[in-house]
């Protein structure tokens, strides 16, 4: 799937209250502490087709679609590892950056020297075998910033196993 420029309008998806990051989780199951907002459809046709291309390309079932939206630069996540390391050996997470761009850092898991990218109008990054394990990565606050949604793509079921 090659990069096509902003994907969906955020201020379309969310109306957060002040001081508050969006989150958003589409899953097609009931996890401990998820709620299964759409559990037959995506909202919208382009991203069945993203999530579809993804289980292709990756071999990995992609079943969970969750979106973080960055109103401005002060909107941020801290450092941290996705909890999917806590029951997959080789997750897979693939994040579409729309928007404004903004730095996406990673660094080893318990400090160090970190990498940097700036990720946005259609950006595709995937994190996948050990990074889970062995990196960390966060979205820092900017003195200024337009909005940016993150789109996140997961499996979360056992690594290799297919759905119908």
């Amino acid at each position: 799937m090659e990069p096509t420029g902003r994907v969906v309008d955020p201020a379309v998806l969310v109306e957060p209250s002040a001081g508050e990051r969006a989150e958003l989780a589409i899953d097609r199951r009931v996890l401990e502490g998820e709620q299964a907002l759409l559990p037959d459809a995506e909202p919208l046709p382009v991203l069945a087709e993203a999530r579809a291309a993804f289980t292709d390309h990756y071999s990995r079932p992609f079943d969970s679609i969750g979106f973080n939206l960055y109103r401005d630069g002060r909107d941020s996540v801290a450092w941290h590892s996705d909890r999917e390391r806590f029951h997959l050996e080789d997750p897979t997470v693939a994040i579409v950056s729309t928007g404004e761009p903004r730095q996406f850092r990673v660094r080893p898991v318990g400090g160090g020297r970190s990498r940097s990218w700036h990720l946005g109008e259609g950006d595709l990054f995937v994190m996948g075998g050990s990074c889970q394990h062995y990196w960390q990565h966060c979205v820092p606050k900017v003195a200024a910033a337009g909005p940016r949604l993150s789109i996140m793509f997961r499996h979360n079921q056992a690594d290799g196993e297919m759905r119908d």
